[in-house]
């Protein structure tokens, strides 16, 4: 579960290009992190790709938007917040 850290490097490639809501979102990845950390998770492909890749790719792609060409930045980033917060109401409802 330690991986769900790595994305976080990814600020060391714009950190000087952040805004304020980028930081805000670093910081709830941060939060949604320590608390994937805290909690007892079985091990399984299916709640790894939940809680490890939904939130990883969510968050690449909030900070990132300019990847990708086909939806506007608005409606990528609202889908990269919906991925976050969606993993992190289920990591609260189901493992504490």
């Amino acid at each position: 579960m330690v991986l769900i850290f790595l994305p976080l490097l990814l600020v060391l490639f714009k950190y000087r290009e952040l805004g304020r809501f980028e930081w805000l979102f670093s910081g709830l990845f941060l939060v949604y992190g320590l608390a994937l950390m805290g909690a007892q998770v079985p091990l399984s492909s299916r709640l790894g790709g939940l809680y490890l890749a939904v939130p990883s790719i969510s968050y690449f792609f909030y900070l990132f938007p300019e990847v990708q060409t086909q939806y506007s930045m608005a409606v990528l980033r609202s889908l990269s917040f919906l991925g976050v917060v969606t993993a992190f109401v289920a990591l609260i409802l189901f493992f504490y």
